[in-house]
């Protein structure tokens, strides 16, 4: 990447921080040149380092463009296409992927560039080579170095659901199968914390699953974070039990089954609850969706009743700035395979355990 893309790239993306909530499509229309994976691939990194200051709404902010434009970018080009590789190249890319994520404790700037340099490798093949790996290493006397491979396998997870290149479908897919490996080690009995912790994680999967059945994929993610809520009590653990509390709030807003209005106003209870304990804590409205967040009591007690449907348009409308910033993908601007997606709040990817 040439020191001028560079530079035009963060001009760009300070542009984008600096515009009014809804303007974001039109900048992006107007420097359409400067759209493609190089643009992501610096979107990411800039969030980063925001998040690594405490900026966390603007970073969120490069995170919600990232997504799409990444799964536009990757249906545009043949980044889906089949691999051809054999399973010895599957396997070696496996362990090389491993190795970069234990030498430099899970460093996007080093697993991102791999990953970006194999998607072709990055689908349901690449899972299967995985599990097989996992299965057949186990030691049942060697606890401790079980322990590792599942450490190895949780951290790949975590890269792979964060990753904004490939596909996106695919990535999940890996990382479910990573998580579900890792949870034979990590077990409730014998490494609780833990257990819970990749409860969590796969729960947040789930809940971003593309393959498979939407309806049965958000209530798989909505009964782990309710196992994960048996460990993470709010006695014991109240910033775990937030987290997950506002991760199953997210869970319960997109819920299609049962009824929706019950459906929201769990949310809204679950929102409150995880907010008192932020508050508590000094982190306030941070990974609330802004429309619940600046409610004044009053506010959320009224709207519960018969607004309840109202209140779910709230929850997953735009973002108004301040805790929350949404990039909606308008026709007016761009292809209607890119204006189709929609990409999540930033309240929606914080409480993810690293």
């Amino acid at each position: 990447m040439d020191e001028q893309r560079l530079q035009a790239y963060g001009d760009l993306i300070q542009e984008l921080l600096r515009c009014p909530s809804g303007e974001a499509n039109r900048i992006l229309n107007q420097h359409s040149k400067l759209v493609d994976e190089g643009l992501v691939q610096v979107l990411v990194q800039v969030a980063q380092q925001l998040q690594s200051v405490g900026r966390e709404n603007e970073a969120g902010f490069l995170l919600d463009l990232a997504q799409p434009l990444a799964e536009y970018l990757n249906r545009t080009t043949n980044s889906g296409t089949q691999s051809n590789a054999t399973p010895e190249e599957y396997f070696r890319f496996l362990m090389e992927v491993l190795q970069a994520i234990t030498k430099s404790n899970n460093d996007p700037k080093v697993v991102y560039p791999l990953l970006a340099q194999h998607q072709d490798k990055l689908d349901l093949m690449f899972a299967e080579i995985l599990k097989r790996w996992f299965e057949s290493e186990l030691d049942p006397n060697n606890s401790e170095r079980n322990q590792v491979l599942a450490v190895r396998l949780n951290s790949l997870a975590i890269a792979l659901c964060q990753f904004p290149l490939g596909s996106r479908a695919n990535n999940l897919e890996i990382a479910i199968a990573s998580y579900k490996e890792a949870l034979q080690v990590y077990t409730r009995q014998g490494f609780p914390q833990d257990w819970a912790t990749m409860q969590n994680n796969l729960a947040n999967a789930y809940r971003d699953r593309i393959q498979g059945d939407r309806a049965e994929n958000l209530e798989l993610a909505i009964a782990l974070y309710q196992q994960a809520l048996q460990v993470r009590t709010h006695q014991a653990f109240p910033q775990d039990w937030a987290m997950t509390r506002n991760n199953l709030a997210n869970a319960y807003s997109d819920r299609i089954r049962g009824n929706r209005a019950e459906n929201l106003e769990l949310a809204i209870a679950l929102y409150q609850q995880a907010l008192q304990v932020y508050t508590q804590f000094g982190r306030g409205d941070r990974f609330l969706p802004a429309s619940v967040a600046s409610l004044h009591p009053p506010g959320v007690s009224q709207t519960m009743g018969n607004d309840a449907k109202q209140l779910g348009t709230c929850l997953q409308g735009s973002y108004r700035g301040g805790s929350g910033r949404e990039f909606r993908i308008g026709d007016r601007f761009l292809p209607a395979s890119l204006a189709s997606l929609h990409p999540r709040s930033f309240s929606r990817t914080m409480g993810k355990d690293t």
